[in-house]
């Protein structure tokens, strides 16, 4: 294991804090995870060298694919913006890695709490702008509803899979009902769904009991109604108009078009409002990205881009069954956290958000720092 040159206290305080930060505030998010970028500068390169493995291989590979195919973008000028809106995505994976490495099961389990803490506040927030009448749909002050939902969609596996002994009792549960309103009002149909899903999973696999089941459905259910009555305006919107599909009917045809134009390196990062060659049939006329992340990895950074996008996907995977062995607050709550943003990524996505890469950084890490520890014991 690495160890830090810094009294990690310190370092739990400063990553705990910056879990709660993901869509309260995104210039603090960003402040925060400097400065841990910072501290990991700091740190001895032959301790940082103890952190490196497939996962760093990985995302490594995807950063020098995503810098050649801005070399030979169609449309330099805007892909030239990811060396600044896509680098505190390697920076904080690099730094993460390292601390989760260097943490014991009881310093992470700290920091899960903080951003157990995050996710519920974060609900609450968007829940009371939706019933204040002050969104249409739940989000968060400084992000997005698409942002907000796969956000909540990530928190909730993480509450549903804990081990008993970490949030005991009614608080638990509590926090539970109160990420499903959140994701409900903020009405992300797919999302929803793969939150039901992990609800169903977390019963057959005994996380929660038969009880918790039922109360966490009446009441996050009966919540959600009284919040729609009191708002109803895009529920009514989506009721009179249920087979919407947000566009992504058009964004379909345009790929269609599209894509054997440039397939192997794409037509460079950024670039959906350049090449996209229907904008003009979008009633949302804000629509500035694929909402699919295996559309959007293509068409910026072609097959190679997305066979890395693959391979990350498929580590994941394939370290399942050891995520499973080792009986701590990571497992099996940060894996389906992380396949729950996988699966959200075929009518969203992750992978080029600002926001939602970080916290699919912060999930990878902690994921990896547990299978690490798995493979250390069985070494």
């Amino acid at each position: 294991m690495p160890e830090s040159r810094f009294n990690l206290k310190y370092i739990i305080l400063l990553i705990g804090i910056s879990s709660c930060t993901f869509v309260i505030s995104l210039f603090l998010m960003q402040i925060l995870f400097a400065l841990i970028f910072i501290c990991w500068i700091i740190e001895k390169n032959i301790e940082k060298r103890k952190a490196f493995d497939r996962f760093t291989f990985a995302i490594i590979l995807w950063g020098i694919i995503r810098i050649i195919t801005v070399i030979f973008s169609q449309y330099p000028r805007e892909s030239i913006r990811i060396f600044y809106k896509e680098a505190l995505f390697y920076t904080s994976f690099l730094s993460l890695q390292f601390y989760f490495k260097s943490m014991t099961k009881e310093q992470i389990t700290t920091i899960i709490k903080y951003f157990i803490v995050g996710g519920v506040l974060s609900s609450l927030s968007g829940i009371a702008l939706f019933n204040f009448h002050l969104v249409d749909r739940a989000q968060s002050f400084s992000s997005s509803y698409t942002v907000f939902s796969s956000y909540l969609l990530i928190v909730l596996p993480v509450l549903l899979f804990l081990p008993p002994d970490v949030l005991k009792g009614n608080g638990r549960i509590a926090s539970i009902i109160l990420v499903i309103i959140g994701l409900i009002t903020s009405l992300g149909r797919s999302n929803i769904l793969i939150a039901s899903l992990l609800v169903i999973l977390s019963l057959f696999m005994k996380r929660i009991t038969l009880l918790n089941f039922v109360t966490i459905i009446i009441i996050a259910g009966l919540l959600s109604y009284l919040s729609f009555e009191n708002n109803k305006k895009e529920l009514t919107n989506r009721m009179t108009n249920p087979g919407t599909l947000s566009d992504r009917d058009i964004i379909w045809k345009g790929a269609a078009d599209l894509m054997f134009v440039h397939p192997l390196l794409g037509f460079g990062p950024r670039t959906f409002q350049q090449i996209f060659p229907y904008k003009d049939e979008f009633n949302d006329k804000g629509v500035a990205g694929w909402h699919n992340d295996f559309l959007q990895v293509y068409f910026e950074s072609g097959i190679p881009g997305l066979i890395i996008f693959l391979f990350i996907i498929s580590l994941i995977i394939y370290n399942m069954k050891i995520s499973f062995i080792l009986k701590d607050v990571c497992n099996p709550g940060i894996f389906f956290s992380l396949i729950a943003l996988i699966l959200s990524a075929f009518t969203a996505g992750f992978i080029t958000s600002v926001v939602l890469s970080i916290v699919f950084v912060f999930l990878l890490t902690l994921y990896d720092s547990s299978v690490h520890k798995v493979k250390i014991i069985n070494t």
